[in-house]
């Protein structure tokens, strides 16, 4: 039996803390580019931070986000429901990945 060491895990979190560019989220028919605020590596986890915001006064519902690397490929899609009232409003979004070994 294998296992793959804590070096091993801390290297593939720096990588993707390297490789993920930008995020994208739905609000209705509408998808939004957002930059990314911060990303933070710590005990096998890697953690994106970026904001949501409508830009204007519109009310609508987050449906969806997505990650995506430097060359433009999507790394992950989630489905949300996340509801914005009425009113110029945003939030930080946090996405956690976690890096470990499952033996099959």
């Amino acid at each position: 039996m294998s296992a793959i060491t804590s070096s091993a895990i801390l290297g593939y979190c720096n990588y993707t803390k390297r490789t993920i560019a930008y995020a994208m989220y739905k609000i209705g028919n509408a998808t939004y580019k957002a930059g990314i605020e911060d990303i933070t590596v710590n005990n096998g986890k890697v953690e994106v931070t970026f904001k949501i915001e409508t830009g204007s006064s519109a009310s609508g519902t987050v449906t969806e986000i997505q990650l995506y690397d430097t060359d433009q490929n999507l790394w992950l899609r989630k489905t949300e429901n996340l509801k914005l009232e009425s009113v110029e409003e945003g939030f930080l979004y946090v996405v956690q990945i976690s890096i470990t070994e499952t033996e099959v």
